[in-house]
């Protein structure tokens, strides 16, 4: 196997690294380059994701009234979130994923590519129950 740059440079790597972090020189450079890009660009940034969140929720009621109900299930000990999609097999973090909003507790554990699948394409589920 060959040998990558890495391992060929290792000691000047290292050197390199660690004359950045402690020269206050270059700091100071990467320090004027950024209040330039900003006076330049200006500082446009994403939303507050707290702002995002409550808009989201205004607009779906409905799936952030079940959504506070799982979380409020899983904190009191009555749900258990798996860490093992169901579709997929994939240790992931799973969310719950509803079809329809008429019963807070139809839904199914799906990881986030699963997830996106489930709604892009409107796969069969198999379980509607998750509990």
């Amino acid at each position: 196997m060959e040998e990558t740059y890495y391992q060929r440079n290792r000691e000047r790597v290292l050197a390199t690294q660690k004359s950045k972090r402690s020269d206050p020189l270059d700091k100071a450079k990467v320090a004027a380059y950024y209040r330039e890009w900003y006076r330049v660009n200006g500082r446009n940034r994403t939303p507050v994701p707290v702002e995002v969140s409550r808009e989201r929720n205004r607009k779906f009621p409905e799936h952030a009234r079940f959504s506070m109900k799982v979380g409020y299930e899983i904190k009191v000990g009555r749900l258990v979130r798996p860490d093992i999609c169901p579709r997929c097999g994939r240790e992931a973090r799973v969310k719950a994923c509803y079809r329809n909003y008429e019963r807070w507790d139809h839904f199914v554990w799906l990881c986030a590519s699963c997830h996106k699948k489930e709604h892009l394409h409107k796969l069969p589920v198999r379980d509607l129950r998750g509990v």
